[in-house]
């Protein structure tokens, strides 16, 4: 998974959902269909969502989706941006599974926050 950015874009979009799940068709400025449909794929692959994605022959036509557990200890992570870029500017050259940076963002954000860097 190369695309993190979008991962970010897809857990904050998810966030400010006011149902609990989305249901339709997502839509993120800057990103195709078919990048927002492998995005989100790989996102319940790796149980960061919870829901499904309906397919037609090898076209996603809807997506019913919303954050699982880990997904919110993901965005919580996430949402403090000097740490996200950074870890994401240290990795982005990497070919590394969602998991990992996944795990990688959690530690390093324990640790910030443990440490009193967010003061």
């Amino acid at each position: 998974m190369r695309n993190f950015a979008l991962v970010r874009e897809i857990l904050i979009f998810l966030e400010k959902n006011d149902e609990k799940y989305f249901n339709g068709i997502m839509k993120i400025a800057g990103y195709s269909k078919s990048e927002i449909d492998y995005c989100l794929q790989r996102m319940l692959d790796e149980n960061l969502l919870v829901g499904h994605l309906l397919y037609d022959f090898d076209d996603v036509y809807f997506h019913g989706v919303a954050l699982s557990k880990e997904g919110n200890l993901l965005l919580e992570a996430a949402r403090n941006e000097d740490l996200w870029f950074t870890v994401k500017q240290k990795l982005d050259r990497e070919s590394i599974p969602l998991s990992a940076f996944a795990g990688i963002l959690k530690r390093v954000s324990e640790d910030f926050y443990k440490l009193g860097w967010d003061d």
